[in-house]
């Protein structure tokens, strides 16, 4: 299970933070590969992916099934040294061409995660869309991801959305690695609501 920090109605209403949780099911074969399917307690809005995900994991390096370009491709190599980077094709809401988010590993460390040393990658996504090249930073940890959010590319990103945003990682749990918590985060399934609060008399009030 996989825990991100969502944050939804964002600058120009009141907003709420919950959580968005992708979760690993069963089995299955997508184009005669077999892949792990990952579920999802609710998603971005303007990202526009599908319902559920499809994944499979191959030399240290994780793939998934994009139905637009009806492929598999490169979400993480985990065998990437500094300099060495790799491409994610996408296509746009509104448009038919392809677009592209060129990953380039900046740097690598080691995170002690439960006793195990996980490899990370410091990384610069350069995203060129029909609204011009877009670039930030992240970091990518061996058997978890991304810190930012599982698929960090966002299509339709410079337009308005009246939806949500990953605001990162909550924390992510599984049988061979356990429960790793980002402390700076919120805990796991903890979500609270922004409201205003209205008081017409201080003498009303009492404070406990």
């Amino acid at each position: 299970r996989v825990y991100y920090d969502e944050r939804r109605g964002m600058y120009w209403t009141e907003y709420d933070v919950a959580y968005i949780l992708y979760s690993a099911e069963k089995e299955t074969v997508i184009r005669g590969q077999e892949c792990r399917k990952i579920s999802k307690k609710l998603d971005l809005y303007c990202f526009f992916r599908p319902r559920n995900e499809y994944m499979f994991s191959r030399n240290d390096s994780v793939f998934f099934f994009d139905a637009k370009t009806d492929k598999f491709q490169l979400l993480y190599d985990f065998n990437a040294n500094t300099d060495d980077h790799w491409t994610i094709l996408y296509k746009d809401y509104s448009e038919s061409t392809i677009d592209t988010v060129n990953v380039h590993v900046d740097s690598t460390g080691i995170l002690e995660v439960n006793h195990q040393n996980l490899k990370i990658l410091y990384v610069s996504y350069s995203a060129k869309s029909i609204y011009g090249l877009r670039h930030y930073h992240s970091r990518i940890i061996e058997k978890i991801g991304d810190l930012n959010f599982m698929f960090n590319y966002y299509p339709y990103y410079d337009i308005a959305c009246d939806g949500n945003l990953s605001d990162g990682l909550r924390c992510y749990e599984d049988a061979d690695l356990g429960n790793y918590h980002v402390p700076s985060m919120e805990a796991c399934d903890y979500r609270h609501l922004w409201t205003d609060v209205s008081i017409k008399s201080r003498s009303e009030m009492n404070i406990y």
